[in-house]
């Protein structure tokens, strides 16, 4: 640390001017203002082979990438800083990030490794490494055994905490402890992640259960159409003595439930939907009105797809 009153005042003036670069760089990521983030790195900064060096190739290298995501929000929380001498430093930015994706509000848990350097008076930025914990969806918890639930962006797996040295060793140390407190692999892997249905998705399906029941009330076969797939198999299983009957197919769904004898009204109830991103399953029961006050009930276990129109 310096130890004269100047060298001091100098340290810590570094240090806010250097604590600002990351905030600079958040609100010029947001703001997509790819001028003012080229005029944060060194004029000399190497983007690789295939964008070059300097301010152009800044925005050669950030361009298709801001591409991916609509909205987006850089939220630093944390910056450590190492003076090395006068003119560089290393750092490491904390930072929650949420990217406007698709239907997807993604969050993305991440570390920036940073070298610095003062030219002609102002720190800049030499080099910034990514490093992140996981992307997921918003409404969905992180999910193993890859970590990234955000195959739109196509960048690297999560690596941390991995990453840290000190990490491994750690959990070599107390194996019961490490299994009794995560049971994802020792470390993110390749495998795409699963992604869970979004909360958008299960309102969907749920709407979707409580049209199956207004169509059969209102003999609307129409809006059957709504509810299954075109090639649908429709499963009625052995009771009272009937025999099991198989229906395939949109059309000939239709025409059975026209002529089939229907409750005065269903009441579609205890829907439960899991599965995803593209197909999932959903177990309901539903209570139907029959005459003379009287009532029945039926279990249904659905297999759904999500479709160009949406679930059935």
């Amino acid at each position: 640390m310096p130890t004269d009153e100047t060298q001091r005042l100098r340290a810590a003036a570094d240090l806010a001017e250097i604590q600002q670069l990351p905030v600079r760089y958040a609100q010029a990521i947001d703001s997509r203002d790819l001028e003012a983030l080229s005029k944060l790195w060194t004029p000399d900064v190497w983007m690789g082979k295939a964008f070059g060096a300097g301010p152009e190739a800044v925005i050669r290298y950030f361009e298709p990438i801001l591409r991916k995501f609509y909205r987006s929000i850089h939220m630093i929380v944390g910056h450590k800083i190492d003076l090395i001498d006068e003119s560089n430093a290393r750092g490491q930015v904390y930072c929650r990030a949420e990217h406007e994706s698709g239907a997807d509000w993604v969050v993305q848990a991440i570390i920036y490794a940073d070298e610095y350097r003062r030219v002609d008076g102002r720190w800049l930025f030499v080099k910034r490494k990514h490093h992140h914990w996981y992307s997921s969806p918003i409404d969905q918890t992180p999910t193993p055994p890859s970590f990234e639930n955000w195959a739109a962006l196509g960048g690297p797996l999560p690596d941390l905490p991995h990453v840290w040295p000190s990490w491994k060793p750690y959990w070599d140390n107390a194996p019961e402890a490490r299994a009794a407190t995560s049971g994802a692999p020792d470390a993110p892997s390749g495998e795409p992640a699963r992604r869970a249905l979004r909360t958008a998705d299960k309102l969907e399906i749920h709407e979707m259960a409580a049209l199956y029941g207004i169509a059969i009330d209102d003999r609307d076969w129409l809006t059957l159409g709504r509810v299954f797939t075109d090639d649908v198999l429709f499963v009625i299983e052995p009771f009272r003595g009937n025999p099991e009957v198989r229906i395939q197919g949109l059309d000939a769904l239709r025409n059975y439930m026209d002529k089939a004898i229907h409750p005065l009204a269903h009441h579609v109830t205890n829907v439960f939907v899991d599965g995803g991103p593209d197909d999932a399953t959903m177990r309901s029961k539903v209570i139907g009105a029959l005459p003379k006050g009287m009532a029945g009930t039926a279990d249904y276990r659905d297999k759904l797809r999500l479709t160009p129109n949406g679930w059935r």
